[in-house]
């Protein structure tokens, strides 16, 4: 049996990043074939949950979390928060704290974004 990769330090992640139907299904696939386990993972990490939840993956969220054994810190990271991301996070996470960078809804004033045209010869 696999443990998902960790480092000397003792933390052990799961990163789940631009959620793909194969992903979820690949790892739901291996859990429940125990070809790896959660059981020493103690951070998870979804980078685009808004995303992951409009894709309708909210249920394989839920059921990955069945499969830590032990407590976990769970990161859930989105540009957005809409109602339904924030009512996940209250009722999938213990004492969820929101932290915002900027105005909450609005664009950052402070950010420059350049476009370079590039002609292919």
């Amino acid at each position: 049996m696999r443990h998902l990769a960790g480092n000397k330090t003792g933390f052990w992640n799961l990163m789940v990043k631009n959620a793909k139907s194969k992903l979820f299904s690949r790892l739901m696939d291996m859990l429940n074939k125990k070809m790896i386990t959660l059981d020493v993972c103690r951070y998870l990490v979804l980078d685009e949950a808004d995303r992951m939840i409009d894709m309708g993956f909210e249920e394989d969220v839920r059921t990955i979390f069945s499969y830590f054994k032990a407590q976990r810190q769970t990161l859930l990271f989105s540009a957005t928060m809409p109602k339904k991301i924030q009512n996940f996070a209250r009722s999938a996470l213990v004492r969820p704290v929101t932290v915002n960078v900027g105005r909450a809804g609005a664009a950052s004033m402070n950010i420059v974004q350049d476009v370079e045209f590039v002609k292919v010869i």
